[in-house]
């Protein structure tokens, strides 16, 4: 239901997109917290900032609230965000400013502009890149840092405001309407105590077993969720930036919670970027919101968010594996070589791959609707052989009756995987002989004389093909996985052959499963 929910609504802002008014296009962060310099770009209207520890989220969210003059009030700059810790005693340790610089590009009224932050000496200054006349752009700007959600409980100012003279103030239902979009109670009224700088929400339900009470006995969740709605529901045209936007919260919550933001964005022409540590958060914008960032010795970068590099950063460890299934062992070999080789390429662990092999194929459309049934399918490429692309339409079929999408492949030529191998090493013996210890004449008489041995054999071509295998194994002293699994390497490295375009039907489906 909610995946159904969610592609609607990427839909929907992925069109809105260019004919909105104002957005934030890219961002470049040079020398700021471990930030040497990083681009990053917006091309989603609700983008999630997503990586581990330490890696510069909410430096570059703080860095997105310096764009604008804020239309709702204190205006953020980077003085103010990115403050250096001065002492006169030469002798205390204090902070030294580089050469710090926060670019933007962006659009106002539909025109594209730039704008810089530079700081020179312990001043930063605002520049147009030479264009006169240009003032700094205005916009409604709300940032949501993860110290504002500290318990009531535990503050003492808040704990003694009954004693002050406070003001109690409804707040007006529509301003608790995202809320009720979200959490499971229902709110007869809220109200908003305050004092001075100080404020604290008070709660009416429609539960008899908790009429009211104070944002001393609500959960973290509650809290933020109920907080978030007062502060954003009725904001128009707005940048809205949230830290750690999961925190509190169940990872159910947080894919409603990304839903009704989206939801908002859509209605509202809002701009929404936060940060998380969730996977949840994160799969709950398409592709091009995720934004995955992580550091290296030469500062920070921004990778692709392949599901492999977010769980190896947020849990130090693979969650999810893809499974190539083939029909029998030496397919499986092939493949095996052909992975040896995409992965480097695709800066991607091999144990994440589990390459294996079933009883064969009659076993596949079994596994297709049991893996369908556990919404487990994304997580299988299917492999047949060259003989069996017959049975790929039916296993197709098979897929779509169960409302799946299917990676199924086929391997090079019509006939079994053994026969491909040995035309292969037939037609360029000298390299191949090369990988087995022998020279290019012994290799390639072996090769030929028992092609010619078996050429008038009765029997299944399969059968004759795999005996072939055999023999030359033999006789080169290795075994037909290691022949298989070097052709697959050789193979997918020759451009143009017909491993080479398996190989890279191969590539479109790890990183479909990836993304």
């Amino acid at each position: 239901m909610l995946k159904d929910e969610f592609e609607r609504i990427w839909e929907q802002l992925t069109q809105k997109r260019p004919h909105v008014n104002n957005r934030l296009e890219q961002v470049r962060i040079q020398n700021i917290r471990g930030i040497v310099d990083v681009s990053i770009r917006f091309p989603y209207p609700v983008s999630v900032l997503a990586g581990p520890n330490a890696c510069g989220k909410t430096t570059v969210l703080h860095a997105l609230g310096c764009l604008y003059i804020n239309k709702l009030g204190r205006s953020f700059t980077p003085a103010k965000l990115f403050p250096d810790f001065k002492t006169k005693n030469p002798d205390i340790p204090h902070d030294s400013g580089g050469n710090n610089q926060i670019s933007y590009l962006y659009y106002s009224n539909k025109v594209p502009s730039e704008m810089l932050w530079k700081r020179n000496a312990d001043k930063w200054n605002k520049s147009y890149f030479g264009r006169k006349g240009v003032n700094q752009p205005e916009r409604i700007v709300y940032l949501r840092n993860l110290s504002q959600l500290s318990s009531p409980a535990e503050i003492i100012s808040l704990q003694k405001m009954g004693q002050e003279q406070i003001n109690c103030d409804e707040i007006p239902p529509q301003l608790i309407t995202l809320a009720h979009q979200i959490l499971p109670h229902h709110y007869a009224r809220l109200f908003l105590l305050s004092h001075k700088a100080k404020d604290l929400l008070f709660a009416e339900r429609d539960d008899a077993d908790h009429p009211s009470y104070s944002e001393f006995h609500m959960s973290a969740g509650e809290r933020a969720i109920l907080r978030l709605s007062r502060d954003i529901s009725t904001l128009h045209d707005a940048l809205i930036l949230i830290d750690e936007i999961e925190a509190g919260l169940h990872p159910y919550t947080q894919q409603v919670l990304m839903l009704e933001l989206q939801r908002l964005a859509l209605r509202q022409d809002l701009q929404i970027i936060v940060t998380s540590h969730s996977p949840f958060i994160l799969e709950s914008v398409p592709s091009e919101g995720r934004i995955f960032l992580e550091r290296s010795d030469n500062g920070v970068t921004v990778t692709p968010p392949y599901r492999d590099f977010v769980q190896r950063a947020l849990y130090h460890q693979y969650l999810d594996l893809l499974s190539v299934v083939c029909e029998d062992d030496i397919s499986e070999e092939l493949v095996r070589g052909v992975v040896e080789i995409l992965s480097p390429k695709l800066d991607l662990r091999q144990s994440i791959i589990q390459v294996g092999r079933d009883t064969g194929k009659d076993e596949f459309n079994h596994y297709i609707r049991a893996l369908a049934k556990f919404n487990r399918l994304d997580q299988f490429i299917f492999v047949l052989d060259g003989d069996s692309r017959d049975y790929k339409d039916q296993l197709e079929k098979t897929a779509k009756t169960e409302r799946c999408s299917l990676m199924i492949l086929v391997l090079p030529g019509e006939y079994s995987p053994e026969r491909y191998i040995i035309t292969t090493l037939n037609q360029y013996s000298s390299e191949y002989a090369e990988h087995f210890g022998c020279s290019s004449h012994d290799f390639r008489k072996i090769v030929s004389d028992f092609i010619q041995l078996y050429e008038k054999s009765t029997g299944k071509e399969r059968d004759i093909a795999k005996e072939i295998l055999h023999s030359i194994s033999l006789e080169i002293k290795t075994d037909e996985g290691r022949i298989a699994r070097t052709v697959g390497r050789v193979e997918t490295s020759r451009i143009g052959s017909d491993m080479e375009i398996f190989s890279r039907r191969l590539e479109e489906f790890i990183l479909l499963w990836r993304s």
